[in-house]
């Protein structure tokens, strides 16, 4: 998943290039959302109502399978079965695509920074649409009795993007 994500992100960075001239620039538009995405760092809404951290940003210990190292780009946030996944923040959804086993996945676009949303069931927005703060993008695939939301928060430069931890957008 890690690996997909990463190859999409890189792509939406290529393609931007692209357009620019080789160049990776904000328009004015975007360095003001980027501004805006920063000035909200902890005070973001939770992409679901209301759940616990299940599993946090970094390399970590496998939670069942002895010896092997994790290495989670975002959170996971587990959730009541048949709920909602919203966006944290307002922006322009850039990808929408299927991973096995991750169900639907969202990328939105804010200025220098994307938000990632995976294991959506079924997705409400589609490439191109604009979302606002706690729009719905979808509902989470269930696991058992419940859901679990996955979020990933990346910065862009021109030289590629840096998953960030979620935690610390999102308000405790």
């Amino acid at each position: 998943i890690n690996r997909a994500i990463s190859k999409i992100i890189e792509a939406e960075l290529a393609a931007e290039k692209n357009k620019n001239g080789g160049r990776f620039e904000l328009t004015p538009e975007g360095k003001i959302i980027s501004e805006n995405f920063e000035k909200n760092k902890g005070n973001l809404p939770w992409p679901v109502l209301r759940g616990v951290i299940t599993q946090k940003f970094g390399q970590q210990p496998h939670p069942t399978l002895a010896g092997i190292i994790i290495d989670s780009k975002g959170i996971d946030i587990a959730t009541e079965s048949g709920s909602k996944g919203y966006a944290i923040f307002g922006g322009e959804v850039t990808s929408v695509f299927s991973i096995p086993g991750a169900g639907q996945n969202v990328i939105i676009t804010h200025g220098a920074y994307k938000t990632v949303y995976t294991n959506l069931k079924t997705c409400q927005v589609k490439k191109g649409d604009i979302v606002s703060p706690k729009e719905t993008l979808g509902v989470l695939l269930e696991d058992g009795s419940q859901a679990k939301a996955h979020i990933e928060v990346w910065k862009i430069t021109s030289k590629g993007g840096t998953p960030l931890n979620p935690e610390y957008w999102i308000s405790k």
